[in-house]
């Protein structure tokens, strides 16, 4: 199912490639950087390279136009914290998500053993959302914001 996936994600980044790249038939190449946060200290170095980088023009558009990637370190993030991406509201030992998109990364994200999720009425699930909870054998309660 992983390769599936991996599979899948690779085909959208080609396709957005060739969106953006020039006369929409040259594949924009990507760079992939692996940075490890496990602390404050280790936060505030890395906003503060995120500003070195975004100085420079061509790095700052690569930046942004998502040519230039960041991904954490295995074992980067820490049980208990939750993530800065995941939905408005999610907490991650109460598993509660009261708005917003709840995505495969999210699901992936929640702590071990959770079996019940509960979700506000306005949040939508990715349909690999809805896989990795069945996966999981997740229940998914509907709850009123």
């Amino acid at each position: 199912m992983s390769d599936m996936r991996a599979m899948i994600r690779q085909i959208l980044r080609e396709e957005l490639a060739h969106l953006r790249g020039p006369g929409g038939h040259q594949p924009v190449s990507q760079k992939t950087e692996t940075v490890s946060i496990t602390s404050d200290a280790e936060l505030n170095r890395f906003a503060h390279r995120m500003l070195q980088l975004a100085q420079n023009p061509e790095t700052g558009a690569a930046i942004r136009d998502g040519q230039h990637v960041f991904r954490l370190a295995s074992g980067s993030s820490r049980a208990g914290h939750a993530d800065p991406a995941a939905p408005t509201g999610q907490r991650q030992a109460g598993a509660d998500v009261e708005k917003g998109l709840l995505t495969e990364k999210h699901v992936t994200a929640l702590a071990d053993g959770t079996k019940v999720l509960r979700l506000g009425k306005s949040v939508c699930l990715t349909p690999l959302a809805k896989d990795e909870l069945r996966r999981k054998g997740i229940k998914i309660e509907r709850i009123s914001t």
